[in-house]
């Protein structure tokens, strides 16, 4: 077997060598007959004669010989590769256009690939994946007696038709209840939403995505270091050094990569943190989307002053519960033991949550799937995206090969030459696939150059129109290769096959004569093949109404999203945002600092009116709490959207300045959303004063 398998190598990488060798031991074996004839007595001439019929020709044999080395299919699709190169290379214009159409339909679909893959379909960067699950509880009614925090980590929903609501949301010691069943989980971690985390002590102060996890976050995820260590239980516990791990690629834009970072202290919101390690390259977050880049211990809520945690408070369910199965336990198992538990927690605990109507269970999910992130919002659009790169670039093979039918027409009497030369249909269908397939591989190589720059595009618009910081993860990886080599296989035969069978097909006779009755002959079969061009157009018109329509229903709808009306004049309004506490301010201090910034901006030449909130409107922020309606005979809390607002402030003759120059024609906003067409309650509006909490 390995003396075969050289034998086949050295013919292909050494084909002049073995070629040369052949010759060479034929002509001996060919001059051994000869000399064995001249020995029985016959001349030399016809010694020679009869050896060479004996042989059946030299040619013939070294063909046989050739096919029996088995490399024979390899070394004619080489020199079809060659005889391509050099056709395509004889029409660069035709070339060029055909590589630039393919470029830009295999790079439209590459590049959304690209986003569905890295948003939807990319695993977890942890160790097995497939052993994590995510605690997901569901209820007929969410849990309005409490204080519960959501950061897009899952999918949860509010109560609707009828059907339940669900959340991911946790307490402490319902984390903990989960993390002590060793029975069920190898280890259990639990996370908090990231928060921004006011950064200094490293040159001048910036702004920072920082988690909030359980000491063994990383243990539970199979997370190794890159350097020093990452977060332990010890980390946890009550009194604990304050520490933190760093994401990669923060290590990388801020620090430089050093590797002396490990043990230098910094501050975070004006509390000094110890580096104790760089989690590894391939870890940047277990949400998809989410933007991380330095990780503490949970514990460490109270120094961060953030005011959205309450620690071990049963009611608080502010935490997301991760757990790794233990080998042979399988998910239904596990939520059979867990569930009971939970139920009789909330039921009958020491601050019960639900009635049994209510129907409370615990899910464990696959966390794949649990752990939604970004999937929720940017899946559907990225999916029909895809669809409408698709016909495009259906389109685009449908261009392709009328170009290549019109170019067949002027190749037929090369390829009836080649016919009447010998070569078999089959062997110029091939060597078209081959020039097609080429054409396919340049497009999209090309295409991918485009398909990066225009998914980079794309997740940047994502990221600037996103609620919260995201993290979309882009770097080439294996399944984008295979796409992109996929769809140039797929388009190279999609628009050469007709085009291939068509050359084949070419009469040689007719081709060949050239005369009147040939002529009349060609007429008749390019009308045949204007039918399969004319059947290409009318693909191509399809295809385009249908992009067409479904670019005029967009921008329809563009246009109808422009033109809804918020309850507000959105013109001329300027938004900034700011975090007084990352710059230490203390919560009773702050709204001293938000009048005086009110009252020196509603200072400055041409501003009209200034307020503040605790978010900017529609920006896609949700802030909900239970409130009792005075009166009602059920005690039951009713979820409510919530916005804390400041004062409005206006200078009266600014106003009336602004509004002759600009608002010419005032318009009168209804500043409450009606109930019948939103579905929903009405959001309230509270006095920023009025608040202890900011919000949740």
């Amino acid at each position: 077997m390995l003396s075969d398998l050289y034998i086949r190598l050295r013919s292909l990488f050494r084909r002049t060598t073995v070629n040369r060798e052949l010759d060479e031991e034929l002509r001996f074996h060919l001059q051994q007959q000869v000399a064995k004839y001249v020995q029985a007595g016959l001349t030399p001439e016809e010694a020679t004669r009869r050896a060479q019929l004996e042989f059946g020709g030299l040619d013939q044999i070294k063909v046989d010989c050739r096919e029996a080395r088995g490399v024979t299919f390899i070394e004619t699709i080489a020199q079809d590769v060659r005889y391509g190169l050099r056709m395509l290379l004889k029409s660069p214009g035709f070339t060029a256009v055909v590589v630039l159409t393919l470029a830009l339909g295999i790079g439209a679909n590459t590049a959304i690939f690209s986003l569905v893959n890295a948003v939807m379909l990319r695993a977890l960067p942890v160790q097995d994946p497939e052993q994590l699950v995510v605690l997901q509880w569901t209820a007929h009614n969410g849990p309005g007696n409490i204080g519960m925090s959501s950061y897009g980590d899952c999918a949860d929903q509010q109560k609707r038709d009828g059907g339940k609501s669900n959340g991911c949301s946790l307490s402490y010691p319902m984390f903990e209840a989960m993390r002590g069943r060793k029975d069920l989980f190898t280890n259990a971690t639990a996370f908090a939403g990231t928060t921004e985390m006011n950064v200094s002590g490293i040159g001048s102060a910036s702004i920072a995505q920082g988690e909030l996890v359980s000491g063994d976050y990383f243990a539970t995820l199979g997370v190794r270091p890159a350097l020093g260590r990452t977060l332990e239980p010890d980390d946890e516990r009550p009194g604990a050094a304050p520490v933190l791990v760093l994401d990669y690629g923060y290590w990388q834009r801020v620090f430089g990569g050093a590797t002396d970072v490990v043990g230098r202290t910094i501050r975070l919101n004006n509390a000094v943190f110890t580096i104790v390690g760089v989690a590894d390259r391939g870890f940047t977050r277990l949400t998809p989307g989410k933007s991380v880049d330095l990780w503490v211990s949970l514990i460490q809520t109270t120094p961060l002053d953030i005011p959205w945690s309450r620690g071990s408070d049963a009611g608080s369910w502010w935490l997301t519960v991760v757990a790794r199965l233990k080998p042979g336990v399988s998910r239904t198992l596990a939520q059979a033991a867990v569930n009971p538990l939970f139920v009789n927690e909330t039921l009958r605990g020491a601050k019960p949550v639900w009635k049994k109507a209510d129907d409370p269970s615990l899910m464990l999910l696959p966390a794949q799937d649990g752990l939604v992130g970004i999937r929720r919002p940017f899946g559907q659009p990225l999916l029909l995206l895809m669809g409408a790169v698709g016909i495009i670039l259906l389109i685009a093979c449908a261009n392709v090969a009328g170009l290549m039918l019109a170019r067949g027409a002027t190749r037929e009497k090369e390829m009836a030459v080649r016919l009447a030369l010998g070569a078999a249909r089959g062997r110029v269908v091939r060597q078209l696939l081959t020039e097609s397939l080429l054409l396919s591989i340049i497009g999209a190589a090309l295409g991918a150059l485009l398909a990066y720059a225009g998914a980079s595009g794309l997740a940047a618009f994502f990221a600037e129109n996103a609620y919260s910081p995201l993290k979309i993860d882009l770097h080439p990886n294996l399944p984008v290769l295979l796409f992109a080599i996929g769809m140039a296989l797929l388009t190279g035969i999609g628009f050469g096959l007709a085009p291939a069978f068509r050359g084949a097909r070419a009469n040689v006779v007719t081709e060949l004569k050239g005369n009147s009755a040939a002529t009349t002959a060609v007429g008749h079969r390019r009308g045949g093949r204007l039918g399969l061009g004319s059947g290409l157009v009318v693909l191509q018109v399809a295809l385009s109404m249908v992009v067409l329509t479904g670019a005029g229903l967009l921008l329809r709808t563009l246009e109808k999203l422009r033109s809804i009306d918020p309850g507000f004049d959105t013109r001329n309004i300027l938004l900034f945002s700011l975090e007084p506490e990352l710059a230490g301010y203390k919560a009773q201090e702050t709204q001293s600092l938000y009048q005086n910034l009110q009252q020196r901006l509603q200072a400055l030449p041409g501003v009209v009116a200034t307020s503040y909130s605790s978010d900017a409107l529609l920006n896609g922020g949700l802030w909900t709490r239970g409130v009792r309606v005075k009166g009602q005979a059920d005690k039951n809390t009713v979820q409510t959207q919530m916005l804390a607002v400041g004062l409005w402030r206006s200078n009266a003759a600014s106003e009336q300045t602004a509004r002759e120059d600009h608002f010419p024609e005032p318009r009168t906003h209804n500043p409450r959303m009606k109930e019948e067409e939103y579905g929903k309650p009405l959001g309230w509006l509270f006095d920023l004063p009025s608040l202890k909490s900011k919000k949740y």
